[in-house]
């Protein structure tokens, strides 16, 4: 969701080993991906955080 250099991204996964990651353009995200994600980093359309669990146990 946000761009990120392939040296940004080494040491983000350094810092968080065990940690899933998934990169991808805001055009190509799914809401599948966005209702699995504990952690996004970036804007990603008000309809589909809405739609997240994570969103849903905010409120």
């Amino acid at each position: 969701m946000i761009p990120m250099a392939q040296a940004q991204r080494n040491r983000l996964e350094q810092i968080l080993p065990e940690a899933e990651y998934l990169y991808t353009n805001i055009s190509d995200v799914t809401e599948e991906q966005i209702q699995q994600a504990e952690i996004i980093l970036g804007n990603v359309p008000a309809d589909m955080i809405q739609a997240s669990a994570i969103w849903l146990g905010s409120i």
